[in-house]
C-alpha cells in the first residue's frame, strides 16, 4: 500500500498535523490520498523527541519558521 495522510500518524480528521501553522494560524487541509513526503506510520512512534527551540549566542530564544528566523526576548 502506497505512503498516503490517511494512514500517517499526523493525520486527524482531514487535517495534516506535521507541522504547526505558520502564519495563518490554521491548519492545512489534506484529502486522505495526498501525501507530504514525511509520511509516519501511525503504529511507529515519533522519530524525534520535542525539544525547546535552540538559543542562540546573546541568549535569546530563535523561533525557526519555514523561510526565517525571528528573535524572541528571553
Amino acid at each position: 500500500m502506497p505512503d498516503t495522510c490517511s494512514s500517517c500518524r499526523f493525520w486527524r480528521a482531514g487535517i495534516c498535523r506535521r507541522y504547526p501553522p505558520a502564519g495563518n494560524r490554521v491548519w492545512p487541509h489534506v484529502d486522505g490520498a495526498d501525501w507530504c513526503g514525511e509520511h509516519r506510520p501511525g503504529d511507529q512512534p515519533a522519530a524525534a523527541a520535542v525539544t525547546r527551540p535552540p538559543r542562540n549566542p546573546r541568549g535569546t530564544l530563535v523561533e525557526v519558521s519555514r523561510r526565517r528566523i525571528v528573535e524572541r526576548a528571553s
